[in-house]
């Protein structure tokens, strides 16, 4: 007779079970941005105490479950009243995404004219370099 098991220091959120067949099973949901992959170490025993230990690499595909995540460069984007123009600063919308990179950027961004009130006063730049962030300045 034999038995596996998971040795757990690999698999320490017990993300996965075994079977005395020798099955892996997934026991829990796998998030890739949490765990991109696990080595788990399979261990054998036998009837007379024997074991054996096999290590198995489980790589997660990713799918495009996180949506883009919008933040300013300055954190915090001020532009002073009564200054020039020309010596204002610049705010730049950047975005970053969680998933892997076949489903991170370039980003398509987009400005809602219908909903932008402050077209009289600021600019908006898309910026073509990066394709993942736009410019709004005075």
């Amino acid at each position: 007779m034999q038995e596996f098991r998971i040795n757990r220091q690999s698999d320490p959120k017990r993300q996965f079970t075994i079977d005395q067949d020798g099955t892996l099973r997934v026991a829990q949901r796998l998030d890739r941005e949490d765990i991109s992959s696990y080595k788990l170490i399979i261990e054998a025993f036998d009837a007379a105490g024997n074991v054996g230990t096999q290590l198995v690499a489980v790589y997660l595909r990713d799918v495009n479950d996180n949506g883009p995540e919008p933040y300013t460069v300055p954190k915090y984007c001020v532009f002073p009243e009564n200054t020039p123009v020309n010596q204002q600063g610049t705010c730049e919308i950047r975005c970053t995404d969680k998933d892997s990179p076949e489903y991170g950027p370039p980003f398509n961004m987009q400005l809602d004219q219908s909903k932008w009130k402050y077209g009289e006063f600021l600019s908006v730049t898309f910026d073509a370099r990066t394709l993942f962030s736009v410019v709004v300045f005075p």
